[in-house]
């Protein structure tokens, strides 16, 4: 018999927070609480790259923190829902997800929809319309807005010094 996987994308928002909850009360054997956060490279003039350098290092450890704590964050509150098999996992970049989810034989994503800007969904593209277009894992969006008491998180996004990285 095979064992049900499930994966939930989190980055700390309110939307997230609703597809974790969707994702736990899902019935699913095991649930991977999975942080993907993009990595910076540094692209300067040579003269440049030292500085530049610097500076990515000193953001990409704090979106690898940031990433800690909202796992951690994710993961207690499995405990305090009951719930079995939980275990965080960090990727570097949402351009891992789908290999990710294809390796571990991961059954259903589920991932948070929140509302991005015309310019931002050009030039970065929306994190969910990816995974929908990029993995082969029945993924299940979930749509959280303020005024729907349908699907409501129970708990607030990952606190406001944990700012969120999507």
């Amino acid at each position: 018999m095979s064992s049900n996987i499930a994966a939930v994308l989190v980055d700390g928002t309110t939307n997230s927070t609703a597809a974790f909850e969707k994702a736990v009360r899902g019935g699913h054997d095991s649930l991977l609480i999975v942080h993907a956060m993009e990595v910076e490279s540094a692209m300067a003039p040579p003269e440049l790259m030292f500085a530049q350098q610097i500076i990515m290092e000193k953001r990409n450890q704090s979106a690898k923190e940031m990433g800690e704590k909202i796992c951690t964050f994710y993961t207690k509150r499995c405990e305090e829902l009951g719930a079995k098999n939980c275990q965080p996992v960090a990727l570097h970049g949402k351009h891992h997800v789908c290999d990710f989810m294809e390796r571990h034989n991961v059954d259903t994503i589920y991932v948070g929809q929140r509302p991005i800007s015309a310019t931002q969904k050009f030039f970065l593209g929306s994190f969910s319309t990816y995974i929908l277009n990029h993995c082969k894992t029945n993924t299940f969006v979930v749509k959280h807005h303020a005024h729907d008491h349908s699907t409501p998180a129970s708990t607030p996004a990952v606190p406001a010094s944990t700012p969120a990285s999507h």
